[in-house]
């Protein structure tokens, strides 16, 4: 048994096909969007006889924060997938080797379950963020009663009522009214903004798992997000609103779209992604609409650093209110440099 790095798609391919744990970001689809923002892949294969019984998605990535392979970088979720202990055992030995080789200052691996196994490989676990998901069953009516009345369903009828139509896009166009909404969103939060090639490059190479769903008010887009769906789950993965039309709750609008959208093409999960702990309106809101919450997990491998890496960008005071004043265009320009730094 040994592990390599990816040599054949269609082997990784054919075998995340059959892991019913495997999610968007353990595609090659994925890989490719990766690559062209900047961060390097190293796509590990576990076999045993030839045939492959683990696979881990790994990404360098380099900069102002120092050096470190993630899986994966920039999302919530990753990890290995495995057949069995020695698997998992093999992956993380051939991951450690590569960190040292690249003489990162630590390994990120983060996953929606937690791994009690890779710990004995000197990773130290820390829950990180609190995940949201919604069971999606074939009863749209058993959904609808599962939420909460005095919020949630009185905030759809309310976007109905007023006129608050969405609609699902493949237009460029729609892409590039959900890119300003998403810049502005950003400001307001205190959060660099990726640049537009990184959502356009998605429409392009992840084909049928990106979608993208907008909101309209008397003919304008006010709201919008980019949805993936992959392995019988839809993931709000990005969302961007104008503030001044909030108050006619298109965002409800859109969420509930989707879930019926799922309900319709028989997708069991509709996942809310992941929030920081002191994102407690957030994560009240979402358990509102029928969501069950538990933590996700991080282990970290350090190397080349003594303490657990503590700074991010999303929860830094002083960055947060350097972009809330910062103009737009430039946010733009420097957004797509340090976006690049940040896993």
């Amino acid at each position: 048994m040994e592990s390599e790095i990816l040599k054949d798609e269609n082997e990784w391919n054919n075998y995340i096909k059959l892991k019913i744990n495997a999610t968007v970001y353990h595609t090659l689809e994925w890989k490719k969007v990766m690559e062209e923002f900047g961060h390097k892949p190293y796509y590990i294969l576990c076999k045993e006889k030839g045939e492959v019984k683990g696979v881990i998605p790994i990404f360098y990535v380099g900069g102002i924060f120092g050096k470190r392979l993630v899986s994966v970088s920039l999302r919530d979720r990753g990890g290995p997938l495995f057949d069995n202990e020695n698997v998992l055992t093999s992956l993380m030995n051939k991951v450690i080797e590569l960190c040292k080789s690249l003489r990162c200052d630590y390994i990120e691996i983060k996953s929606i379950s937690n791994i009690p196994l890779i710990k004995s490989k000197g990773f130290i676990e820390k829950k990180e963020l609190i995940g949201t998901k919604i069971p999606l069953t074939n009863n749209i009516d058993e959904i609808w009663k599962s939420m909460d009345k005095s919020s949630v369903r009185s905030s759809i009828k309310k976007a109905v009522k007023i006129g608050i139509k969405c609609r699902w896009s493949k237009e460029l166009k729609d892409l590039n009214e959900f890119y300003n909404l998403f810049v502005k969103t950003r400001k307001k939060l205190g959060v660099p903004p990726y640049s537009y090639s990184f959502f356009k490059s998605m429409m392009e190479k992840m084909k049928d798992i990106f979608k993208l769903i907008v909101a309209e008010y008397e003919g304008k887009i006010i709201s919008a997000a980019i949805i993936f769906a992959y392995n019988k789950t839809l993931i709000d993965a990005y969302a961007a609103s104008n503030e001044k039309f909030l108050n006619l709750r298109p965002n409800n609008g859109i969420v509930w779209e989707t879930i019926k959208l799922g309900v319709r093409e028989r997708f069991e999960t509709f996942d809310f992604g992941a929030d920081y702990p002191s994102c407690k309106g957030l994560i009240a809101f979402k358990s509102r609409w029928g969501g069950i919450q538990k933590n996700t997990y991080s282990y970290f491998y350090l190397n080349n650093i003594k303490k657990i890496p503590t700074f991010g960008i999303a929860e830094n005071i002083l960055i947060k209110k350097i972009w809330q004043l910062m103009p737009i265009g430039l946010s733009k320009i420097l957004g797509r440099y340090m976006t690049k730094q940040v896993s």
